[in-house]
Parts: structure tokens; sequence; C-alpha cells
């Protein structure tokens, strides 16, 4: 890819840009970060970006205001609008202030890529056919969590394979190393998710788990992270924080 093409960021979401710029810079873009529409004007002199990555919902000044702004000087900016609410009067509106294209967060990082690319690519490559995004070893010793992580992520892009217990876990994880291990810390019977994690660090210590679990024993989370863990992420899931989670370590650790 042609290097020295700008984005500018614009999200209040300090997990979410900083994301955006690891993904985005990792792809060879050169890219600034705005906490609001106030300091992205600020700095838009500067950096002349050739692209704007724009959050929707920023509590100084939401995404339509600062379209409405920008277009009264600038009718040509590509805008990207990226945004949590499911709404098609919000993409309606966008749309009319000249947003190049509209994306809700979650879409896949390998969709929201190209929608960045056409915009500063002129020359694209023919579309490849789809890949795994990367490989997760689900560990739950209860069948309904492994099933709802397994359709979610599958969903998403991911293989899964799942396993039973942290014996079985760490059978598996020498048999093929996954990019990723959600393991759950409490297990009815044989080893606990601690111990479990403490082998596979042993292991491994560049392999990425994210603990989960149902107990709210905030030192339980302490020693998790002590240990290597990536995350420690609560049952029930917020499933939008976990993807999110699982997208930075598998992306930014590849």
């Amino acid at each position: 890819m042609t290097k020295g093409h700008k984005i500018m960021v614009i999200d209040d979401d300090t997990a979410m840009r900083e994301l955006l710029y690891s993904v985005l810079t990792k792809k060879g873009y050169e890219v600034t970060l705005a906490v609001g529409g106030e300091e992205a004007f600020q700095l838009m002199t500067k950096s002349k970006p050739d692209v704007i990555i724009l959050d929707y919902l920023m509590p100084r000044m939401d995404g339509l205001t600062f379209l409405q702004r920008l277009r009264s000087f600038d009718t040509q900016m590509p805008v990207v609008m990226l945004t949590a609410i499911d709404s098609d009067e919000l993409e309606h509106e966008a749309k009319k202030l000249g947003v190049y294209d509209f994306l809700r967060k979650g879409v896949g990082l390998e969709l929201f890529i190209d929608s960045i690319s056409k915009f500063v690519e002129p020359k694209r490559k023919p579309p490849q056919a789809e890949t795994s995004r990367g490989t997760i070893l689900v560990v739950d010793d209860d069948p309904s969590i492994c099933d709802i992580l397994k359709r979610f992520l599958t969903k998403k892009g991911y293989e899964i394979t799942t396993a039973a217990s942290a014996e079985k876990a760490i059978s598996k994880v020498k048999e093929r190393k996954p990019n990723l291990v959600l393991l759950d810390i409490n297990f009815p019977a044989g080893m606990d998710g601690l111990t479990a994690l403490k082998k596979l660090r042993q292991t491994d210590k560049d392999l990425s788990v994210i603990m989960i679990s149902a107990d709210t024993d905030m030192r339980l989370a302490r020693e998790a992270i002590t240990l290597g863990a990536a995350d420690y992420i609560m049952k029930p899931f917020n499933l939008e924080y976990l993807e999110l989670s699982v997208m930075t370590k598998i992306f930014l650790e590849s």
C-alpha cells in the first residue's frame, strides 16, 4: 500500500481511538487523533487529512453538528461516520450532509478498512477470498457459554474451538496454538483457571489469555492480571466490550 495517506479519527472513547490508531498505523496510514469536534477543527489545518473517521455520540459536539460545520467550508472531504447506534434516520441525516459511508461499530475490521481504503487508494487490488480473522479457544465447563461465544465470534469471522476443562485446554494449546484463549476461572472439578493460566503462560509467554468469570471477587481479577492475563471480563458478558477486547489482542499482537 502507498504510505503517507492521512486519516483523522474523532472519537471521545479512548479505547476505540487507540484501537483505530493501532490498526490504521499498522496498515501504513498517518493517523491524527481528536477527542471531539472542537479539537478536530483546531488540528485539521495542520494535519490536512485525506479522510475523517467520525464518531456520532460525543458529549460537546455530536457527529452531525461537526458535519454541518465542516460542510460550511469543505464540501469534498470524505467522512466515514462510525456509531454504535442502529438508526436508519441517523444514517439518512448523515448522508444528506455528505457522509461517504456510514458504519456501525462492530462491523468488522476488514469491512472498515475496506471502506477507508477506497477513498485514499485509487488503484485497489482485486478482492481476495475471505480468511479467518484469527483462532480463539473458548474454555468453559458451561456448554451454553461456549455456544453463545462460539456463535457470536464465528459471526465476527473468527475460527472457534472449545474445551470443557482447563486440562483439555492445555492439551489443545499444545496441539495447535490459538491466537487467543478465553478462559473461565472456576471449574467444578480438576484444575482451576488461575492454575491453568500459570501453566499456559509458562508454556508460551506470548499467548494472549482473557479470563472470563461470574465471580465478583476483584482479588481474583488482580491476581489474573498479575499472572499475565490480557483482560478480565465478567459474566454476563457485554458482547460489544468482549469483541473490542478480542479485536485488540488479536489484531494488535499479530
